[in-house]
């Protein structure tokens, strides 16, 4: 059985993306009347580049590919039975997972200082002219670069899913390979912006231990619990605000 023929570049839509790119940056405080928890995946980013590994030999498939099937340990190598080859596939989509939310985690907490600092500054949710430059092209380009290099895996992991199964009954029609890319890149995307929620609630509690160790150093001489109680009230003095970044929200802002 051989591979359906892929559908024009034109039809295939990724992650329901938009044909243009979303201008200026994808971070800003949600408006205090902003009570919506609903998204669209490709607000925050988009797969431009469609899958096209499709019969291509190991050899011709780009380096960062190969080195990935290498270092896995996932290619060559021969699979006792497709539980095997799934069990192979799920232990590295499980590990590269992991290592994504590791490798995100600096980036996030960057996007996360410079917008809490751009919100100090002027006392509102709007991104200040310092801050907007650094989002733009230095935090925002590297949080999608390191999406594309995860988007590389599930890619790779296509191709290899495609080659073990090629002319066999239990092989999945290109309609379903590409459904199921769709989806794997949304679930990233949800990962993503997930792991940048978290590293706002590590930042802020990192502010409020900063402050608390800040008041133990001066020598008070109320007890630790009392310091406890006042460091949370001291860093929220503006929590009201902060804890409006309960979502990140897309823009169509040009800078």
């Amino acid at each position: 059985m051989s591979l359906c023929a892929p559908p024009s570049p034109s039809a295939e839509i990724v992650a329901h993306a938009t044909t243009t790119p979303i201008p200026g940056s994808i971070f800003q405080w949600p408006s205090e009347a902003e009570n919506v928890t609903y998204f669209d995946p490709s607000d925050f980013y988009v797969a431009y580049k469609s899958f096209d590994l499709q019969d291509q030999p190991f050899e011709e498939l780009p380096e960062s590919i190969q080195r990935f099937l290498l270092t896995t340990g996932l290619y060559p190598k021969q699979f006792q039975n497709i539980q095997a080859f799934f069990k192979a596939l799920l232990e590295t989509r499980t590990a590269r997972r992991h290592r994504l939310e590791r490798t995100l985690e600096g980036v996030s907490k960057s996007i996360v200082r410079e917008m809490l600092a751009s919100h100090f500054r002027t006392g509102n949710s709007t991104l200040d002219e310092q801050c907007k430059p650094v989002l733009r092209d230095v935090l925002q380009p590297e949080w999608r670069d390191h999406l594309d290099s995860y988007v590389e895996e599930i890619d790779a992991l296509i191709w290899l899913d495609m080659t073990a199964r090629e002319n066999t009954p239990e092989q999945p029609s290109w309609e379903q390979y590409m459904t199921e890319r769709r989806g794997d890149i949304e679930s990233m995307v949800d990962f993503a912006l997930q792991c940048l929620q978290n590293a706002f609630e590590k930042v802020r509690m990192e502010r409020k231990a900063r402050w608390l160790l800040e008041e133990i150093t001066r020598g008070s001489n109320k007890n630790v619990e009392d310091r406890f109680s006042e460091a949370g009230a001291e860093s929220n003095g503006s929590d009201e605000e902060e804890d409006q970044w309960v979502k990140v929200s897309a823009t169509t802002e040009s800078h």
